[in-house]
C-alpha cells in the first residue's frame, strides 16, 4: 500500500472532520445517480470511501500513539 502523507491533518480532530465531510459528499453523489450515464459517480464514492477508511486506520494509529 502506497504511504500517503497528510502534513494539513495533524490531530484526530482534523480528521473526524475530513471523514465526516467525504461522507457528506457520499451522500449527495447518491443523491445525484440517474439511471444513465453515471458510472463515473460509482468511481468517485469508492474513491471516498477508500480514502474514509485510510483517515480512520490513520486516526486509529494516533490515538495508539497518543495513549502510550
Amino acid at each position: 500500500m502506497k504511504k500517503e502523507r497528510n502534513i494539513f491533518m495533524t490531530t484526530p480532530s482534523d480528521l473526524s472532520t475530513s471523514i465526516k465531510v467525504l461522507k457528506e459528499t457520499i451522500t449527495w453523489f447518491k443523491k445525484q445517480i440517474e439511471p444513465h450515464d453515471c458510472g463515473w459517480m460509482y468511481t468517485t464514492i469508492d474513491g471516498l470511501n477508500h480514502r474514509i477508511k485510510f483517515l480512520k486506520k490513520l486516526q486509529r494509529l494516533m490515538k495508539k500513539k497518543n495513549e502510550e
